[in-house]
């Protein structure tokens, strides 16, 4: 490789010369730079040691660099190297200009080894591509966080609250996340945040599909949201009609046997080209947690990702038939929520619950309920129960309602809201 490229080994003296220079610049690099980013070891090993010096409160010059290096002197070049570096520099007012110089360099050597590492594993192994690209992947990723670690200071994060706390009295509660259409849920609850896993559970029959697919459609047709539905039951055709009935209220039975009124058709073809040319994008052939985390950073880079909807976690496969249905789905809930606060995105999995409703008076589920789990309930920022009380009573006074029970809510109130189930329209009303 053409070293220049990635050594500038006279800006890597002029820093270590600066703080010779003046000790005082330590306190704007010590959290920039790091030891192992100087190319030449000696160098590494001296910013070290100033970096001791600085955190116990002692000046650094010749005399406590030389002592606190000890035995080590010689492999830096012996106090004739070290009086180099206290003359290399004349001023350390450009400091951080060749601070930013030597990270550069770093940066740029550790892409070079990745993907000569990549390069080298595609001639010489067998591993699946799927396995290279991903560790390429979380490679790039972790050099791209190399320059932006935070520093724990609270500015940043001051001025985004009282920008949020601004759009919440503007948007009567709903921000900083997305509205899922469903008024009184968004009033409820503020509205789904980046980074949560908000869980959806219900028992069989409940409507939990219909509900995300409501969300999902909403989101991307009201909103111009970027979203991501895996569908691990249904195939993509037979999700798109259901979305279909919803938004162009036409009941599912005269879609299934194409009886439609003219009007009908109009409005099916209008939300099909709708629909076609939104953000919304449908998957019924990725099953496994990798495989959904690589979509979702490739969509991510492509053309932006806001919320990814997984119906549902139970079925998503993690590679091991070793481990325990409990530890498999606790590593999927795990997995989801660190997608979610990677790729800053919303992540809603639909979740089974176990059948002790059933054996209960009262049917309403309870967080105990979660199937497979307790760790999805942990992982959770929301989790959301879907109930509906004439599907165990015919005679209910609740006919034709839905329940949303908010059981867990970490940033928010728990409670219960009905909305009005349209059944024949795959549709909730709130």
């Amino acid at each position: 490789m053409e070293k220049s490229k990635f050594v500038n080994t006279d800006a890597e003296m002029e820093v270590l010369g600066a703080i010779f220079i003046d000790n005082v610049v330590m306190k704007d690099i010590i959290d920039i730079l790091k030891p192992e980013d100087f190319y030449n070891t000696a160098h590494g090993i001296i910013y070290s040691a100033m970096c001791r010096l600085y955190i116990a409160g002692t000046p650094i010059d010749t005399t406590t660099i030389v002592h606190e290096l000890g035995e080590s002197v010689s492999e830096v070049g012996g106090i004739t190297y070290i009086s180099q570096l206290v003359s290399s520099s004349i001023s350390a007012s450009n400091v951080l200009v060749h601070c930013s110089i030597v990270k550069y360099k770093a940066r740029r050597r550790m892409l070079y080894s990745a993907l000569n590492q990549c390069l080298l594993d595609v001639k010489n192994t067998d591993t699946k591509n799927d396995e290279l690209i991903e560790r390429l992947e979380n490679q790039f990723k972790s050099i791209e966080a190399y320059e932006t670690k935070r520093d724990g200071k609270l500015e940043e994060t001051a001025e985004k609250y009282l920008m949020l706390l601004e759009q919440r009295c503007k948007n009567q509660g709903v921000t900083g996340g997305y509205a899922t259409g469903l008024k009184l849920i968004d009033k409820f609850s503020g509205g789904f945040q980046k980074q949560d896993l908000i869980i959806l559970a219900a028992r069989p029959s409940m409507g939990k599909s219909a509900v995300a697919l409501n969300m999902a459609a909403n989101m991307t047709l009201d909103n111009d949201l970027k979203v991501a539905v895996f569908q691990l039951e249904m195939n993509q055709l037979s999700t798109f009609e259901r979305i279909i009935a919803n938004k162009a209220a036409v009941p599912m039975d005269r879609l299934k046997k194409g009886e439609l009124l003219d009007e009908e058709w109009g409005e099916v073809v209008y939300k099909t080209n709708s629909l076609q040319s939104s953000g919304l994008n449908i998957y019924d052939d990725v099953y496994s947690l990798r495989d959904i985390r690589s979509e979702c950073k490739r969509l991510k880079l492509k053309n932006g990702l806001d919320v990814v909807f997984v119906d549902y976690l139970q079925l998503i496969e993690n590679g091991s038939d070793i481990e325990s249905r409990n530890e498999n789905v606790s590593k999927i809930s795990r997995g989801l929520k660190l997608l979610a606060k990677e790729l800053d995105i919303t992540v809603v999995a639909l979740s089974q619950l176990s059948r002790a409703p059933e054996a209960r008076n009262n049917h309403r589920p309870h967080l105990s309920d979660l199937r497979d789990s307790g760790s999805i309930e942990q992982d959770a920022d929301m989790v959301m129960f879907l109930y509906r009380d004439e599907y165990y009573n015919g005679d209910s006074e609740d006919a034709g309602l839905i329940e949303f029970i908010i059981a867990k809510h970490r940033n928010g109130e728990t409670g219960t809201i009905k909305a009005r189930w349209q059944g024949k329209y795959q549709r909730v009303v709130a």
